[in-house]
């Protein structure tokens, strides 16, 4: 999800997190981020945690986040 959809949905992950629950935030210029949502995917899938179609929504936005990567990588530090 985009920052901007993710703080304006009530219902995003993040919006639906508690005041003290831990969140981790991986940003789409750090090309570790898609590796990141794979394997949680796979993981996911493998244990049965999560309804296939969130897993498969995790996978092509893995996807997204590697194109946007590859197309700031030049103009952008990791940090």
């Amino acid at each position: 999800m985009l920052k901007l959809e993710e703080l304006a949905n009530p219902e995003s992950c993040l919006n639906k997190a508690l005041p003290e629950e831990p969140v981790f935030v991986l940003r789409g210029k750090d090309l570790c981020s898609a590796y990141a949502v794979r394997a949680w995917a796979n993981i996911a899938e493998a244990g049965s945690h999560h309804e296939p179609e969130k897993i498969a929504h995790a996978r092509r936005w893995a996807d997204r986040m590697e194109a946007y990567c590859r197309s700031v990588a030049p103009r952008t530090p990791a940090g």
